[in-house]
């Protein structure tokens, strides 16, 4: 599918709030071999049938807009952008991906690095933490 929404338009966009159709563009654009019928065939082999795997990078790349482009529309339409990003956290959940490629994904996304851990956190800020206790879980 031709991408014609370019930078400007996705501002727009998101100024009126429509920036979604934009995004369901480039998402339906990663799984070309969708039946006619609406229905997603089993993502299983979906590089041999051309599908892509829809993510952020993919996005800016499909409205013809860096990264950094996307963050100043994040401060300028938080919740819009926000809308965007859940959206594609969605696809990633729902993928098909290993999940070792995917923890990496959503960690990401989610701003968690185990380097920028510390005991405290800044105060206004917000910590993730996944805990896990292999000896007490299942009980």
């Amino acid at each position: 599918m031709k991408n014609k929404c370019g930078g400007k338009r996705l501002s727009e966009a998101c100024r009126r709030g429509t920036s979604q159709r934009i995004l369901e563009q480039y998402i339906r654009s990663c799984h070309p071999s969708e039946d006619t019928e609406g229905a997603a065939p089993s993502r299983r082999n979906a590089s041999v049938r051309g599908e892509r795997f829809p993510n952020l990078a993919g996005f800016c790349r499909f409205a013809q807009i860096t990264p950094e482009e996307l963050e100043r529309l994040a401060r300028e339409y938080p919740e819009e952008v926000e809308r965007l990003y859940a959206t594609l956290e969605d696809e990633a959940l729902n993928s098909s991906l290993p999940a070792a490629i995917l923890s990496v994904y959503l960690k990401k996304r989610l701003g968690y690095e185990y380097e920028k851990l510390s005991d405290e956190p800044e105060p206004g800020t917000l910590q993730i933490c996944f805990e896990h206790d292999v000896l007490h879980d299942g009980e």
